[in-house]
């Protein structure tokens, strides 16, 4: 690669995943990227010796063929500014550089209590999409982190708590990129011994809430983890579901005729287990969470053959380290998805979804270069030769394992708590 962590400019040689038109969908082809001061400058297709493999035209061609280009991962549910709460800038910036080491470029941060500026982060990377603070309800979200709306607002009375929310998420609306998280579901426990995981919001409120971020041009994304407010969602126009792990198959379909997203952060199943074991004076919400539990490879193969778009999210900061997207990645593959689908889940297909660009003239050059074919296996995005950010290279580390692997599954449990619940 003719290019340095300093300079703005560069070239590379090998298979690019380009695109001639945005809207297109990428192919692999063989040649040289080239760009100049971190914008992509062309792309010159070259032959390689007639073949009927990319493998075996690959051993014709030189040493840089073995290179294969990407555009930059894409997290759409990392928290850059959370880790067990609100972080400084000097934080903020050393979770840019997992991020980037691990070749995610651009990330959508659902909810967080500070705005990221482009200046506080290396090279201006990842590009972070903002969806403003989550909204929530009086003690049905983690403390500090969301504006909390009164639960009972004039005596309880809907409409108005309904305008509250609406005006609420015009005003989050107004401080993001185009984004609005609501919490929809959470323990609620005012019901003591049968606090279970419940909606926050009536299907009045989520069709008002809705339809005021749809009219200043913002989407909105949920959490979810249980089933009672995915119909509500859906009828309301919901653009995303996060978590999305209580959704049932006929759900998930319908989602998929909508054309609604979810993105499933796989490995954060993997904390229901502290969850419930948490959970010992709400033997109900832990008996919920070890279900969902449970039901997890079910759940994600019904993901798998309902035809929803998916999403990959990793739900860094707070529950998962920063850097994890290719634990989720890999995770998917375990459960049943094909690497090369995995990998345009990951690349083009959510740098469409959130109207950023791929690899293509004009472009940023932002870039993952491996030296395997990174559609064989998980373990090559593991393992990338650089990450170009903004145009400088950056050579980095292996990206570690981050969280228990699948064939060392915890046992949950409902007793014997761990950290504290939700």
């Amino acid at each position: 690669m003719a290019d340095s962590e300093k300079s703005t400019s560069g070239s590379v040689q090998g298979w690019v995943q380009w695109r001639d038109n945005p809207g297109e969908r990428p192919t692999f082809r063989y040649g040289t990227l080239t760009w100049r001061d971190s914008v992509i400058e062309s792309f010159a297709e070259q032959s390689v010796a007639a073949s009927s493999s990319m493998v075996e035209q690959r051993a014709t061609a030189d040493s840089d063929s073995q290179l294969f280009i990407v555009p930059g991962f894409v997290d759409l549910h990392s928290h850059l500014a959370i880790a067990q709460g609100p972080q400084s800038s000097d934080v903020i910036r050393a979770h840019a550089w997992e991020e980037i080491r691990a070749g995610v470029l651009a990330v959508r941060e659902p909810g967080s209590p500070v705005k990221v500026s482009p200046g506080e982060l290396p090279f201006g990377r990842p590009i972070v999409i903002s969806a403003g603070r989550h909204i929530a309800l009086e003690k049905r979200y983690n403390r500090g982190l969301a504006i909390e709306l009164p639960a009972d607002p004039t005596e309880g009375e809907v409409p108005v708590r309904t305008s509250l929310l609406a005006d609420e998420v015009q005003r989050q609306a107004s401080a993001s990129d185009g984004w609005v998280k609501l919490v929809g579901d959470w323990i609620d426990r005012s019901e003591g011994a049968s606090s279970d995981l419940k909606p926050l919001w009536s299907r009045e409120e989520l069709l008002a809430a809705i339809d005021a971020a749809h009219e200043v041009g913002a989407k909105v994304a949920v959490h979810t983890f249980g089933r009672d407010i995915i119909d509500d969602l859906l009828d309301a126009g919901v653009d995303s579901i996060e978590h999305g792990t209580g959704m049932s198959a006929t759900q998930m379909r319908r989602a998929a005729r909508l054309g609604v997203v979810v993105v499933p952060t796989l490995i954060q199943v993997f904390k229901f287990p502290e969850f419930a074991s948490s959970a010992t004076r709400y033997p109900r919400y832990a008996e919920t969470m070890t279900d969902l539990y449970d039901g997890r490879e079910k759940w994600f193969a019904d993901l798998l053959s309902s035809g929803v778009m998916i999403l990959p999210g990793s739900d860094a900061g707070g529950y998962q380290v920063h850097g994890a997207l290719i634990d989720e990645l890999e995770q998917w593959v375990v459960w049943g998805m094909e690497p090369e689908d995995v990998l345009a889940s990951a690349t083009w297909k959510a740098r469409d979804f959130l109207g950023l660009d791929c690899l293509q003239v004009g472009a940023p050059a932002d870039a993952v270069v491996f030296a395997e074919d990174p559609r064989s296996s998980p373990q090559v995005w593991r393992h990338p030769q650089a990450v170009v950010t903004n145009g400088r290279r950056v050579v980095p580390a292996t990206n570690r394992l981050h969280y228990q692997s699948v064939r060392q599954e915890p046992e949950c449990k409902t007793t014997h708590p761990q950290r504290r619940t939700g």
